[in-house]
């Protein structure tokens, strides 16, 4: 899913994540909507993870809401009309497009869930080491006008690193669905993994490229179990 673009000050993935207003939690079609996709989740081993992590937050008092979003909708949200997710408070609201199938809804789910669980990981990562924090602050609220230039070298690896590594996790939870009979049509990628994000997401919002290095650096993200075993890779 494209999850961009809004500056954040909290970490690097709710950058990459548009904000849309918050739906109530009592709203009964968000509810019946989780329900089904919970359903869909547990086919798979690797949909029934994602359905753990899903279930530990809720049991650790997290509410969790998926709400369908219109093809327009989302574009009007999120400037794409792939998946978003936003969190408020202990409210966690992961936002799905409702003229897909519920496969790919289901594929949908099981991506962002991915970055909700990531983005926790850097987020604390960053809360330990406040002048990173900032530094990486200071860089994204002046991408627009400034870009890559000029920025200390280890601040742009962090970033682009990281965003390219979450979605590197996200999809290959989705290629794992895929390879469990579990099929999706709308959330693939086209040729190598590496360079769709790379031009998808790297070129897209930073205007750089790793090139050539794109597969490498989608195999250096495969390497680790985590966000954190990565962003203690990244950290200086």
């Amino acid at each position: 899913m494209k999850t961009f673009i809004k500056i954040s000050i909290i970490s690097i993935s709710l950058f990459l994540t548009a904000c849309p207003q918050k739906q109530s939690s009592q709203d009964e079609t968000v509810v019946n909507s989780s329900v089904q996709l919970e359903k869909e989740l547990a086919k798979t081993s690797t949909g029934q993870d994602s359905l753990n992590y899903l279930k530990g937050l809720r049991q650790s008092g997290v509410e969790v809401n998926v709400s369908y979003k219109s093809t327009a909708e989302l574009q009007s949200i999120n400037g794409h009309t792939g998946g978003s997710w936003k969190k408020e408070g202990n409210v966690i609201t992961i936002f799905i497009n409702n003229e897909i199938s519920i496969n790919d809804q289901t594929h949908a789910l099981a991506h962002e869930l991915v970055h909700v669980k990531d983005d926790a990981e850097v987020e604390a990562m960053e809360n330990s080491h406040p002048d990173i924090k900032s530094q990486v602050k200071n860089f994204l609220d002046n991408l627009a006008t400034q870009g890559t230039q000029n920025v200390d070298p280890r601040v742009v690896k962090y970033v682009l690193s990281t965003l390219f590594c979450m979605e590197t996790r996200g999809y290959t939870k989705n290629a794992l669905l895929n390879q469990q009979g579990y099929p999706s049509q709308g959330i693939t990628t086209t040729g190598e993994l590496g360079a769709y994000i790379d031009q998808h997401y790297i070129v897209q919002t930073f205007h750089v490229t790793y090139g050539s290095n794109a597969e490498a650096m989608k195999t250096w993200c495969l390497r680790f179990n985590s966000m954190t075993q990565i962003q203690n890779q990244l950290i200086w």
